[in-house]
C-alpha cells in the first residue's frame, strides 16, 4: 500500500511536470508565432511616373482594388516622378492593386495638348483647372519569401488608365481579390489590344502598362538613347495619343 501512495506520488509529479512543461512550450509557440507574424510583413516600394502632361504635386495612392482600402499614399515631384511605399503581408497574394494619380490643391500640370482649356501647350495647368483629373494603372503583388519588394518604372497616364478600366470593368468584386500576376499579365496584354485598337494603332504588341510614354511637350528629351528606331517610334506615337485625351 505505501509502494502503491508513494507510486500515485510519483505519477502526479511527472503530470505536473508533463504540465508545466507542455504549457511553457504552447506560450514558446505563441511567441514563435508572433515573430513568425511579425517576420512575414514585406515592405513594398513601387516607384514610377504619372504623365498627362507632367504633374507636379499630385496626390498617388495606393488601393486595393478588392474592397478600396488604401494601402500607402505619397505625392509626384516636379518630374512627374513617384515613389509609394507600404507594408503587406508576405504569405497573402495582394490581388489587385490600383495605382491612382489623381489632383489636388496643390497639382499642377505641364499642359501637352494645344490647348488645355485656356492654357497654351508647354504652360502651367494649375490646381483651379485639374479638377476631377485621375489616372490609373493596375498591378499585383504575389506571396513570396521575400522581405522587400520592389516595383520600379510603372508608368500611369492616360493610356493606363483606360485600359485599367477595361480590366476593372470585365471583373467581379470576388476575383480582384484572387488576382495574381500572371492572370493580371494576361488581362493587361487584352486591355492594351483593345485601348490600342481603339485608337486606330496598328502595332497591337505595345505593352501600355510598361511602355515608357515621354511628355508629349519634351518627347525628344524623354526617349531612352537605348532605344532603337522602332521603340522610339512607338513611345512618339504613345506619348502623342497620351496628350490626345486633354484636347
Amino acid at each position: 500500500m505505501k509502494r502503491l501512495i508513494q507510486h500515485t506520488k510519483s505519477l502526479k509529479r511527472s503530470f505536473l511536470l508533463i504540465l508545466v512543461m507542455a504549457s511553457t512550450h504552447l506560450v514558446s509557440g505563441c511567441s514563435d508565432s508572433d515573430d513568425n507574424n511579425s517576420m512575414s510583413k514585406q515592405a513594398v516600394t513601387i516607384s514610377g511616373s504619372a504623365i498627362k502632361g507632367t504633374l507636379n504635386s499630385a496626390k498617388v495612392e495606393a488601393i486595393s482594388a478588392a474592397d478600396m482600402s488604401v494601402l500607402g499614399t505619397t505625392q509626384t515631384n516636379n518630374e512627374g516622378e513617384y515613389t509609394l511605399e507600404f507594408e503587406k503581408n508576405a504569405d497573402q497574394d495582394s490581388g489587385l492593386i490600383l495605382i491612382k494619380v489623381s489632383a489636388d490643391e496643390d497639382t499642377e500640370m505641364i499642359c501637352d495638348a494645344d490647348k488645355c482649356g485656356s492654357v497654351n501647350n508647354g504652360d502651367t495647368v494649375t490646381a483651379s483647372d485639374l479638377s476631377g483629373l485621375e489616372l490609373m494603372t493596375t498591378l499585383t503583388l504575389d506571396k513570396s519569401t521575400n522581405s522587400t519588394v520592389e516595383v520600379t518604372g510603372l508608368p500611369v497616364n492616360s493610356l493606363t488608365t483606360a485600359a485599367t478600366e477595361v480590366i476593372t470593368n470585365s471583373l467581379g468584386g470576388s476575383v480582384l481579390s484572387t488576382l495574381t500576376g500572371p492572370d493580371l499579365s494576361k488581362l493587361q496584354q487584352d486591355a492594351s489590344e483593345v485601348v490600342l485598337s481603339s485608337l486606330g494603332v496598328s502595332d497591337r504588341s505595345l505593352d501600355i502598362f510598361s511602355a515608357k510614354i515621354p511628355d508629349a511637350t519634351k518627347i525628344e528629351a524623354g526617349l531612352s538613347a537605348s532605344f532603337s528606331n522602332q521603340q522610339k517610334n512607338a513611345a512618339t506615337q504613345l506619348s502623342i495619343l497620351n496628350a490626345a485625351f486633354a484636347g
